[in-house]
């Protein structure tokens, strides 16, 4: 859930796409895991239930280094644009709520929580309109989290320029590599609403499943997808 607080300004921006722009997004958890269940994490250990003689228990923390430490993005955006393209931005900065006062004052700081940075960037480049720094093919997986990210803000409509040469450069890439990469596939078709792939993803999940469906934490209804407390498609 997105925070928002007075913007500092002595912080330098990393990323900027409008060197005048009153909002400042500072993005936590960057490249957070993306529709994996807990055991398929890439790079997750199991955790330790017990300690070692060779892993003495202590009740220090270690310090992390400071290189060791990941940075946070900080993008700036034009609030103008935020708010004409996306009505979650639009009932934020000007809802009459705290934000909007801090808004007419100058500067507002957001912070969004466990976005991919490139999936991320890419939906803040088409909506400032700056379509040259946004990819012409992308994959199953950038695309799907681009997704998302639109249907959370809202914004669908700025990838109107994008989504067909996207999903034409996607059908090319016909072999399905797992069931993550099956959902992943049945999110984008249901969000851009193909129909036709989508009743060719679901026929070959019904076709292929042993057990429950996880939807992986994707935004499919759940009338697709079984019930909602559990997330899963059952058969």
């Amino acid at each position: 859930m997105e925070k928002l607080s007075s913007l500092n300004l002595t912080t330098t921006p990393t990323h900027i796409l409008d060197p005048d722009g009153e909002v400042i997004i500072i993005l936590r958890n960057a490249d957070a895991p993306f529709a994996y269940e807990p055991e398929e994490i890439p790079g997750k250990t199991p955790e330790k239930t017990e300690k070692t003689a060779e892993e003495p228990a202590s009740d220090e923390t270690t310090p992390q280094e400071p290189s060791a430490v990941k940075s946070e993005p900080r993008i700036q955006v034009s609030a103008k644009h935020m708010i004409f393209a996306s009505s979650f931005f639009k009932k934020s900065l000007t809802g009459g709520w705290k934000e909007t006062k801090d808004l007419q004052q100058g500067s507002v700081e957001i912070i969004a929580d466990d976005w991919d940075l490139q999936a991320f960037m890419i939906v803040l480049y088409a909506i400032h309109g700056q379509f040259k720094k946004v990819p012409q093919t992308v994959s199953v997986e950038i695309l799907a989290k681009v997704a998302v990210i639109v249907d959370y803000y809202d914004c669908k409509d700025v990838l109107y320029l994008l989504q067909d040469k996207w999903i034409d450069s996607l059908a090319k890439l016909s072999v399905i590599r797992s069931s993550r990469d099956l959902m992943l596939r049945l999110w984008i078709s249901y969000f851009f609403q193909l129909s036709t792939n989508f009743k060719e993803l679901t026929s070959s999940i019904m076709s292929s499943a042993t057990d429950s469906i996880v939807a992986r934490g994707l935004p499919i209804p759940a009338t697709f997808i079984g019930k909602e407390e559990h997330n899963t498609l059952n058969y």
